[in-house]
């Protein structure tokens, strides 16, 4: 689902400068080597390590990291994901995840409400079943996620973050 709750919600602060994970240098470094703009930083209070990019185009687009990430992964770790990062960035991929992230997140909202009318409708005080809309809904969703991104643009990634990550065995 979208990050746009949790990035509104929870942002503790920006990197900037020196910072003590030396992530800031790590990522110029590899916007460096990408011929790309360094994205701004911020870090989201959770214990969970997660990295990704809120965009709609490369030169105002923020990487968010969790203080898991910085905390939990290792220097090489980090800079194999910051790798992948840089790389969907010079893609232009991050805007096609924050359409896709919006989209999904939208559906799933609707899907879940249809749920909540058909369950009111039959007269259930149970749930109705899990989702039930979305099982009927998901080949258009799978389709809809193939046109955005495909196979493909995984390839071309994961290719293009091996050539920007010095430790190649962290992005396994």
């Amino acid at each position: 689902y979208s990050g746009w709750k949790i990035v509104a919600e929870d942002v503790d602060r920006t990197l900037e400068g020196n910072d003590g994970w030396s992530l800031t240098k790590a990522l110029h470094a590899l916007c460096a080597k990408a011929q790309v703009k360094p994205p701004n930083v911020s870090v989201i209070q959770s214990s969970t390590p997660q990295a990704f990019l809120v965009g709609r185009h490369s030169s105002r687009t923020t990487l968010y990291v969790t203080q898991g990430f910085l905390d939990r992964l290792d220097a090489a770790e980090r800079e194999a994901i910051l790798a992948f990062e840089v790389a969907a960035l010079k893609m232009g991929l991050q805007f096609n995840f924050l359409i896709l992230g919006a989209f999904f997140d939208r559906t799933f909202w609707v899907l879940s409400g249809i749920d909540r009318l058909a369950a009111w409708t039959i007269g259930t005080r149970k749930r109705w079943a899990q989702s039930m809309t979305l099982w009927i809904v998901w080949p258009f969703l799978y389709l809809v996620q193939r046109l955005c991104l495909s196979p493909d643009d995984y390839f071309r990634v994961d290719r293009l973050a091996a050539e920007l990550c010095e430790n190649r065995n962290a992005l396994r």
